[in-house]
């Protein structure tokens, strides 16, 4: 080890599964047409996504149609019960490193 890793913490490294899906359920919830709620859903604190995430799963929603708060225009599709997803197609693996400290995270896509 170089003395300038001794006090280095070790990245983290977490992965993602991309895959595409057809999804289906009774019951779904729509948000991306109500404009008021845009920015409440797309802002940096996810507290209260979290906490609506927890009251439609316990409302027994499947799946939810919401605003991306990460990327302007894009849609995000958490889906609340397996049984859901139909036809699922696996994409690629996506590998992401958060180093302590560090103000970037490194990625790499692989082919599944």
């Amino acid at each position: 080890m170089t003395p300038d890793r001794a006090n280095t913490p070790d990245p983290i490294s977490t992965d993602r599964k991309m895959f595409k899906a057809q999804l289906e359920s009774k019951e779904v919830l729509d948000l991306c047409s109500i404009a008021s709620l845009n920015s409440w859903l797309t802002e940096d604190d996810y507290s209260r996504c979290r906490e609506l995430g927890r009251w439609l799963l316990n409302a027994g929603v499947g799946f939810l149609l919401a605003p991306s708060a990460r990327k302007k225009g894009g849609v995000c599709v958490p889906t609340f019960v397996a049984t859901a997803i139909r036809n699922e197609q696996p994409l690629y693996l996506l590998r992401y490193w958060l180093s302590p400290g560090a103000d970037k995270a490194i990625a790499l896509r692989s082919a599944e």
